[in-house]
């Protein structure tokens, strides 16, 4: 599943993403940043933003969640992609950090 950008129908406030791995995938011209982890409730969504910062390319993955819905408290395992292709054309070599943690480099 790919993980989108938060919209503006989203909450604005943002809730945790327990990251367990990340790492990158290319082929045949394309890079694709994959995380797995957990949700904090089934009814939290996965959101994603990047940009580059002075420590590589900055990914931060976290969730939103309509305040007033009713939901169990459990973890929901997530596993979901970012297409990182057009940042790996601007920035060839960039670290890429997800959530504070270096995973690996964009190729050149």
């Amino acid at each position: 599943m790919q993980i989108p950008t938060p919209g503006p129908e989203d909450p604005k406030t943002r809730g945790p993403f327990y990251l367990n791995r990340a790492w990158l995938e290319h082929r045949e011209g394309r890079w694709w940043l994959w995380v797995e982890g957990s949700l904090p409730t089934p009814c939290h969504q996965a959101r994603v933003q990047v940009q580059p910062g002075p420590e590589g390319l900055q990914v931060e993955v976290f969730t939103v969640r309509d305040p007033n819905a009713i939901c169990i408290q459990v973890l929901k395992p997530f596993t979901g992609y970012v297409d990182l292709t057009p940042w790996a054309a601007k920035h060839p070599g960039l670290p890429v950090v997800v959530n504070g943690q270096e995973v690996d480099r964009l190729g050149d």
